[in-house]
């Protein structure tokens, strides 16, 4: 299969695949960026690094031009200490990390992406043909060329079962596992959202949760598999997200509770552009549910995991409407059970489909994760008679 960015650069090229507020990049010279450093990062001859990183487009370069290199990215979770970062990437055999943030890990080669960005170029301002592939790119700004060797050559195809990600679980309910997501697993959890939620590439979806967390880097995927805008931004601010929602066409947001919460106390009052607020990540309370509902706010629980490539039960606004405490139906391309429910019908929840990883690279010698092919997600809920899941 082709690669899904090389794949929208030849058929949605000059539509804005990317944009923090003061650069925009067209899915054409996203390709054209990430082609050019992929064509760097072979060189560090690395199957598998670290990526410690922030939400900005550099970094968003850097994710698809190891996709492009066919490298593998764990994600490091910038929050941990440096002896978990340590422990995380020992466990999965990476030794080399990239940053886009400054970084200092005994142990390891500490690449910083300005320190490769430009090493042994050309420059250009005349736009630029890249021979491998056959693409004529629109490049207004200065664009960095490299000079074309045959060890450089990219290849264009990748193996859906390829490893594309990999996380770590938060450990809330044992040791931390390490999940490799495969680029089938993301492909059909894109493709259980769209069903679920609704997309398309007129979407433009302001994406604020970390990209080393699932929920963040899953809106990367959608963006690039289906063709529409990503709205990236950094760090939460209520006044400057409200002010986004305003101003720039924000058509979906991913959110948990609490940064909603904020946002209605800030004066999201009303939809505006709005036509989705997938929230996830915590429980909605009722009162939550009934004043957001009361602005007329398009709002959507939803429950998934690392293991699942993010959601693949979602609530819409009327399932929440009837009933708070839901978390809605599953997409059409999982099915869902509880194994060994009570009186109550209440059980561990159980999931199978594309979107749910292998096994756990990390630890090896884990039981009971699958039974019959379904994963046990570890959590208590139940099934009621409509088909709506209630996680307990």
């Amino acid at each position: 299969m082709d690669f899904w960015l090389y794949k929208q650069a030849q058929q949605n090229g000059h539509h804005i695949a990317i944009t923090d507020g003061q650069e925009s990049y067209t899915y054409q010279n996203l390709y054209c960026e990430a082609s050019l450093l992929a064509k760097r990062l072979k060189a560090y001859q690395q199957s598998r690094v670290g990526l410690y990183i922030d939400n900005s487009i550099q970094s968003i370069i850097l994710i698809h031009a190891c996709w492009l290199a066919n490298i593998e990215i764990a994600m490091i979770n910038t929050r941990l200490t440096p002896n978990e970062m340590t422990n995380q990437m020992r466990s999965i055999d990476v030794q080399l990390i990239f940053c886009t943030l400054p970084l200092e890990l005994r142990g390891f080669q500490i690449v910083s992406l300005d320190d490769i960005e430009f090493a042994g170029t050309d420059i250009t301002t005349n736009g630029l043909l890249d021979n491998t592939m056959g693409i004529q790119y629109d490049t207004s700004n200065e664009t960095v060329v490299p000079k074309d060797s045959p060890s450089n050559i990219l290849n264009t195809s990748f193996n859906l079962d390829d490893i594309a990600s990999i996380m770590f679980t938060s450990g809330t309910t044992g040791p931390q596992k390490a999940v490799p997501q495969t680029f089938r697993n993301h492909y059909a959890s894109a493709i259980g959202c769209k069903e679920s939620l609704g997309f398309d590439r007129d979407t433009n979806w302001l994406s604020v949760l970390p990209i080393y967390h699932i929920s963040g880097l899953s809106v990367l995927l959608r963006a690039v598999i289906e063709g529409f805008t990503v709205r990236i931004v950094d760090k939460f601010n209520a006044e400057q997200i409200l002010t986004m929602i305003k101003n720039e066409r924000i058509t979906h947001i991913s959110l948990v509770p609490q940064t909603l919460n904020w946002l209605m106390q800030q004066g999201l009052h009303e939809p505006y552009d709005l036509q989705k607020i997938l929230l996830g990540g915590a429980k909605l309370s009722a009162s939550m549910i009934e004043t957001a509902l009361q602005y007329n706010l398009p709002i959507y629980n939803s429950f998934g995991m690392t293991e699942t490539c993010s959601q693949f039960l979602t609530a819409t606004p009327e399932m929440l409407h009837a009933r708070p405490d839901t978390v809605g139906m599953p997409s059409a391309n999982v099915d869902v059970k509880i194994k060994n429910p009570n009186k109550k019908g209440h059980g561990e929840l159980m999931i199978k489909g594309a979107n749910v990883m292998n096994g756990y690279l990390y630890p090896t010698d884990l039981t009971g994760t699958f039974e019959n092919g379904y994963f046990n997600t570890g959590d208590i809920a139940e099934i009621d008679h409509e088909g709506l899941c209630h996680d307990l």
